[in-house]
């Protein structure tokens, strides 16, 4: 459930896109007596519209969410070695 909260505007733009792709099959095409194709031609390039959005979209965050976890692991790094001077420098007064 993490990764949907994290990518929830991927996520609702694929599931957009699907429903455009769904709608456009249930609606069908037909040729009509005039012989021309009748078909709902938007639902086709608004799919893609809304994959290429979903894409962008989960690029965007899996860098900022990866940027972020560096930046906690580096704090947590410098945590642990400053932790680890301060443990250091009170043994050494500790033991005179």
């Amino acid at each position: 459930m993490k990764f949907i909260s994290n990518y929830k505007m991927s996520f609702l733009f694929f599931i957009s896109g699907i429903l455009c792709l769904i709608a456009y099959n249930i609606k069908g095409s037909s040729i009509d007596e005039n012989g021309f194709l009748v078909e709902s031609f938007g639902f086709i390039p608004i799919f893609w519209l809304f994959e290429l959005m979903a894409s962008l979209t989960f690029a965007f965050t899996f860098i900022k969410l990866k940027k972020k976890s560096a930046k906690v692991k580096a704090r947590e790094e410098l945590f642990l070695t400053d932790n680890f001077a301060l443990r250091f420098a009170m043994q050494l007064l500790a033991s005179n």
